[in-house]
């Protein structure tokens, strides 16, 4: 199942609130059947969309979006929602009506994906691939699983898979036990290997690297489960002896608020303001002092509210040396806050790539039959007074092609300068 859960681990944008748990609702929804619907009739998609017409009514909030429209947005896409029976069509509707709000952090999960989510294991080979005019190239291999125990590894060409020339990363695909004879080119050199699938760990502990003797690096790969708070805490105090310091979040697609302050905590001095979340309630209260306009100006309801969100004491000292934050397109939610952060609070300098751009805090609600949804519950205003959503985070130094050797050259090229700087007392970054 990695093709898939890989894929949505890079893609989803999960900042949520202080908890992504959600209580029972009082009357549970319809029990996901064993095993899961592969097709829907009329009736269970009406109850489906009148679940979510509840959740965006009653639950969801974005400052200035309206979701009361719901049952008008179904309506018009009705002849598309009724078009075919299968669960994937259905859901890749329901999120075309979504994507009609224009924000992030609103989706709907099939059966399949909802029991998978949050997991911190799963059933596969381990190999992310392309389509390839040979077969399938190699994008990434999970550390730890079956296809990086057989040695494939990133850029390697799968030419067939069980004897035949794989038309999809389907082909990597199987149940546990299941073994997939793969014939491989590395280079100019043939392969052919046995890889079994296999339940393996996808939790990946945050690395200490050392690019040079004085710098050192630090990957951050999700702020969501697997982020890990121990080893961090650990390898920031060994990094504290680095002149300079890099935090790479390239391909983290966000996580969790709670592991978002966890680590602004460990780099930045306690009680530092690094935003506000805007959810409903300071909304509102706003509103009822400004004598309840229509609309809102985001920027000033974030200056008016006291409700600001901080950073708090876990028994280590800030660094104090100059700091790079890697990004890209893939850094998504709690990724574009911290790197956002870092460079208002610590004056980092930001290497690579703009961000996602996709920056809601959200939850999930349980659905009929096994979905769920993902939706938004408040706005993000960094300290300085920038909205991220739609707005990516723009890196201080572009490296268009993204590529690891330009990225690190031009982050530690950077560093060295402002070492330097700070060195001579020039300043400056």
């Amino acid at each position: 199942m990695l093709r898939r859960v890989l894929s949505s681990v890079l893609a989803l944008w999960w900042v949520a609130g202080s908890v992504l748990a959600q209580n029972a609702p009082p009357n549970p929804p319809p029990a996901a059947p064993d095993p899961p619907l592969t097709s829907l009739t009329a009736e269970q998609r009406k109850e489906i969309l009148d679940g979510i017409g509840a959740v965006l009514k009653d639950r969801a909030f974005v400052p200035n979006v309206d979701f009361s429209n719901w049952n008008a947005v179904v309506a018009e896409r009705e002849s598309a929602l009724n078009a075919s029976d299968t669960v994937q069509a259905f859901v890749n509707n329901v999120n075309g009506l979504f994507r009609s709000y224009g924000i992030s952090h609103i989706r709907f999960m099939n059966p399949v994906a909802t029991a998978n989510y949050g997991r911190t294991s799963t059933i596969g080979v381990g190999i992310g691939a392309a389509v390839h005019r040979e077969g399938l190239i190699v994008r990434s291999v999970f550390p730890g699983s079956p296809g990086a125990t057989a040695g494939i590894g990133e850029g390697d060409i799968i030419l067939k898979v069980n004897g035949e020339k794989p038309e999809n990363a389907e082909a990597l695909s199987g149940a546990e036990g299941d073994q997939l004879i793969i014939d491989y080119r590395h280079g100019e050199d043939l392969h052919s290997v046995t890889v079994t699938v296999a339940t393996f760990s996808t939790v990946r502990p945050e690395p200490l690297t050392w690019p040079t003797e004085d710098i050192a690096m630090i990957r951050v790969y999700t702020f969501s489960n697997g982020y890990g708070r121990e080893n961090l805490e650990r390898i920031i105090k060994e990094a504290a002896k680095a002149k300079a310091l890099i935090i790479d979040v390239r391909r983290n697609g966000g996580g969790a608020a709670n592991n978002l302050n966890h680590l602004l905590s460990i780099l930045l001095p306690d009680q530092t303001v690094y935003g506000t979340f805007l959810s409903r309630r300071i909304v509102d209260q706003y509103r009822e002092a400004h004598d309840n306009p229509d609309s809102v100006d985001l920027i000033e309801v974030a200056k008016w509210t006291e409700a600001k969100t901080r950073t708090r004491a876990r028994g280590i000292d800030p660094f104090t040396g100059p700091i790079a934050v890697l990004t890209d397109r893939g850094s998504g939610s709690a990724s574009e806050i911290f790197a956002a952060s870092m460079r208002e609070n610590a004056n980092a300098v930001i290497v690579g790539q703009p961000t996602a751009g996709a920056v809601l805090a959200s939850i999930r609600a349980r659905l009929p039959y096994g979905f769920s949804m993902q939706f938004p519950i408040s706005d993000f205003i960094t300290a300085n007074g920038v909205r991220l959503e739609k707005a990516p985070v723009q890196p201080d130094v572009l490296v268009p092609s993204g590529e690891n050797d330009a990225v690190m050259l031009a982050a530690t090229t950077r560093l060295r300068s402002m070492i330097e700087a700070r060195a001579t007392g020039s300043g400056g970054q």
